[in-house]
């Protein structure tokens, strides 16, 4: 396996393990959208250049900051601030699709209730 493939792979294990990481905190009480913030501000995949520029390579995300803010252009003064900020709503964007289908499927796996009569 090349190093392209383990960095990607790297990338979206990452996404998986935070997700999974925000599911347990909004699970134990803390707020989703709090959590989410959280757990993608300060990532490695955002802060670094190096790795927020893999991050917009490898994100399914990445008209995200525009999704979110709109306008044509991006607040910087230069272009590692630039593609931090771009990596910043990507990764969380990746992040929150995750803990989403994370969330779904968990739901959809919970035991029907029981004590409930079938048939009348």
């Amino acid at each position: 396996m090349s190093t392209e493939e383990n960095t990607y792979l790297d990338y979206w294990s990452c996404v998986e393990r935070t997700a999974d990481e925000v599911l347990e905190l909004v699970n134990d009480g803390e707020d989703e959208g709090d959590m989410l913030h959280q757990a993608c501000d300060g990532s490695y995949w955002t802060i670094y250049y190096h790795a927020a520029a893999l991050t917009m390579k490898y994100t399914e995300n990445d008209d995200a900051y525009w999704d979110v803010m709109g306008g044509d252009s991006v607040p910087g003064t230069h272009w590692g601030e630039v593609v931090c900020l771009l990596a910043t709503y990507a990764f969380m964007q990746d992040v929150s699709d995750s803990y989403y289908e994370l969330r779904t499927k968990k739901e959809e796996e919970k035991p029907a209730p029981s004590g409930l009569a079938i048939g009348g």
